[in-house]
């Protein structure tokens, strides 16, 4: 994805669609079927204008037979997104919604660890960013009200603004972040304070 955004989403079922997560350029994806030559794992559909630069499974293969390095190299990449899913599983283990969303919000403005630099401006709907947390916006927007309020966030059409990284770092406990996430995500450099400043907030 060079230019434009993109929002990866996975089949359920009929014609229903589970929203996972938004991909901003640069992001690169679609290289799993290139190790095993099966189906992709999940749907990307353009969000407004996209400008993508395509290599077909073929020619990808072709690059790799002159140079069997380059087996190395995709074999990084896709390492890396496997530990950021074992970074999202983590969620599942008892984490306030606070918290995961939080994590989820860095999570975007980071690229999720495949770009460099950090983006204050998340493009995703309020509705998509529950739904990406197995939740329904009703469960976080009372949240996001009140970080608004606290200046944490700005909320606009159709994303968020992190204006309030250090507080949002403390929400998302990333004191307790094993480091190699930490340099993943290239988080702002900002003094975490000893607590967490967690919002208790009804779901």
């Amino acid at each position: 994805l060079v230019e434009g955004i993109a929002h990866v989403s996975n089949h359920v079922h009929g014609d229903k669609s589970s929203f996972l997560a938004s991909c901003e350029a640069p992001m690169w994806f679609g290289e799993l079927g290139v190790f095993d030559d099966g189906p992709s794992s999940h749907d990307v559909h353009a969000h407004g204008p996209c400008t993508l630069l395509f290599f077909s499974r073929e020619k990808l293969q072709e690059i790799a037979e002159a140079a069997p390095a380059f087996w190395c190299h995709l074999g990084k990449l896709q390492a890396m997104k496997l530990r950021f899913a074992y970074f999202l599983l983590d969620e599942l283990s008892g984490m306030p919604t606070e918290t995961r969303l939080a994590r989820r919000l860095l999570a975007h403005a980071a690229g999720f660890g495949m770009r460099a630099g950090f983006s204050p401006t998340v493009a995703v709907r309020q509705e998509l960013l529950a739904h990406s947390l197995g939740l329904v916006r009703a469960s976080i927007t009372p949240i996001l009200q009140e970080w608004r309020r606290r200046g944490i966030v700005t909320l606009q059409y159709g994303g968020v603004v992190l204006e309030d990284a250090q507080a949002l770092m403390s929400i998302a406990r990333y004191e307790e972040w094993p480091d190699y996430y930490k340099k993943l995500f290239e988080l702002p450099k900002v003094t975490i304070p000893s607590h967490l400043d967690v919002v208790q907030t009804a779901n």
